[in-house]
């Protein structure tokens, strides 16, 4: 049996790119070659050998050989380098794009026209066309996936992200609807059917945005907006589509068409006049400085949403097992004379009879005494209460109790602390993101994400993009539900008493 390849033995990492809901992306340098790359983990620890998450990830590398065997190099889609599937993590070594996403892009150079929109849809298009000839469907197209080459303002422009990916005529790892809401199809939404002509759709909504700064669809709730999709209801009524010319107006109108059937295809697209390189049609005065301001706007929001996505999407295959380590450690009031006993004899064991736990074996024992806690790192940081930089038997009693006490302001703000990470002083969207993902809200995870922007601009009363401690305790004492959201997912569902238990 040939011997594993390890990762490590052909790549120094680097730093930290992006955290997605099951993966994380590095840098990564070739030791022998000297050159840079981006690196796709799977860390095989937290999923079994039949999660959805690590069939997913073995569904893109298929994708992705599948990719590199048909069309060698392509300006225009991300090329796989190699792969290293070891026994406790996945490596997908992929060329690295250093000139930032599409938007980012859009937003850094402040203005821009219509021939620069034709040049980016041509692009993206080139791309499309190309994997689709080999049979291979993105089936999530959005600016997110669309990634320079380098910081050059000749750069190519790449899709990447094959992670929802399918060949046509192989077996299909994803059910029901998935990907962005703001950029799925209506067949999909329909009858969870996803083609060539799907990815084609996401390219008309991407060419809307570019052209005012917003999504074609749009509502107060996420299912009056898919009504919306499936009905294809949009307009050009805003005063900025005067400044855009009838050909862009019209291959969106060819684009966002209901019938999948009668809607372009990528090779289509490139056919149309004012696609082409130096089109007549394509207007070349910038468009109004307020497309890129809502473009800055919708970026954030977009994020966010992905964000809480993201951390919905990572904690789907555990959260009931996540669920029962959290309910486990804080049900109940203060710990009971046989926690205690525990408590202290899982602490004596793993110190050696020593008086304070360093971090490491803080998370041993909490282990010990309860399993898995996905904040071990941040409330070590948290019960640390003289900042000694390791915890005292004192200081954790003190701290778990204070966590299993009912909904007080000393609880409510030791869990404010918890998810403020950074110690800011409020809790960002990203943050606020990762506190809903651990609440049992009854909608799918595209919803839920829909759900917590909502919530988050809700609480955000002075829209500075952090939620204070003062704004959650005045949202808790008008929604007290909203307490339970925080606080419950740490301290489990049991009521708790105001005395220790007798033993």
């Amino acid at each position: 049996m040939p011997e594993t390849r390890k990762f490590l033995d052909y790549y120094t990492s680097a730093e930290e790119l992006g955290v997605g809901g099951f993966s994380t992306v590095r840098k990564a340098v070739n030791k022998a070659t000297k050159q840079t790359y981006a690196v796709k983990t799977l860390d095989k620890s937290k999923n079994s050998p039949h999660s959805n998450d690590l069939a997913l990830f073995r569904s893109e590398i298929l994708v992705m050989a599948h990719i590199l065997e048909n069309i060698k190099e392509h300006p225009n889609v991300v090329r796989m380098v190699d792969v290293f599937d070891e026994p406790k993590q996945v490596n997908i070594v992929m060329e690295l794009c250093k000139g930032g996403e599409l938007f980012d892009r859009i937003i850094d150079k402040g203005s821009y026209t219509e021939k620069d929109a034709a040049n980016l849809i041509r692009q993206v298009c080139t791309g499309l066309a190309a994997i689709h000839d080999i049979g291979v469907l993105h089936r999530d197209m959005k600016p997110e996936n669309l990634l320079f080459e380098t910081e050059s303002d000749e750069s190519n422009l790449k899709i990447m992200d094959f992670g929802l990916s399918h060949i046509q005529g192989s077996q299909d790892s994803m059910t029901g609807v998935f990907g962005s809401l703001d950029y799925i199809a209506p067949e999909a939404l329909a009858f969870r059917h996803y083609c060539e002509a799907s990815d084609v759709w996401a390219i008309g909504v991407i060419l809307y945005i570019l052209l005012c700064g917003y999504p074609p669809f749009f509502a107060e709730k996420p299912r009056e907006k898919q009504a919306s999709i499936m009905k294809g209801e949009y307009d050009f009524d805003d005063e900025v589509w005067e400044d855009v010319s009838d050909a862009a107006k019209g291959l969106i109108r060819d684009l966002l068409v209901v019938d999948h059937k009668q809607r372009m295809s990528a090779k289509q697209v490139l056919a149309h006049p004012w696609v082409q390189e130096n089109s007549p049609v394509a207007r070349a005065t910038p468009l109004s400085s307020a497309v890129t301001q809502r473009i800055t706007h919708f970026t954030a929001k977009s994020r966010f949403r992905a964000a809480a996505y993201a951390m919905i999407a990572g904690n789907a295959f555990h959260s009931s097992k996540v669920q029962e380590e959290l309910q486990e450690l804080m049900k109940g009031a203060i710990l009971t004379m046989k926690e205690l006993d525990h408590l202290l004899a899982s602490f004596k064991r793993i110190t050696r009879g020593g008086k304070t736990v360093t971090k490491e074996q803080f998370k041993e024992v909490l282990h010990d005494v309860c399993g898995d806690l996905p904040f071990a790192e941040r409330i070590y940081e948290l019960f640390d209460v003289d900042g000694s930089g390791a915890v005292d038997m004192k200081e954790l009693v003190m701290g778990i109790s204070t966590m299993r006490v009912d909904h007080n302001d000393e609880a409510l703000k030791f869990c404010f602390q918890v998810y403020d990470s950074d110690d800011s002083g409020g809790i960002s969207r990203e943050e606020f993101a990762k506190i809903i993902s651990m609440a049992a809200i009854q909608d799918n995870n595209m919803m839920q994400a829909e759900t917590i922007g909502e919530l988050f601009q809700t609480m955000d009363k002075n829209e500075d993009g952090l939620i204070s401690f003062q704004e959650f305790k005045e949202a808790s004492a008008a929604k007290p539900w909203l307490v339970a959201m925080i606080c419950d997912p740490m301290r489990g569902n049991m009521e708790a008493p105001t005395t220790p238990k007798a033993q």
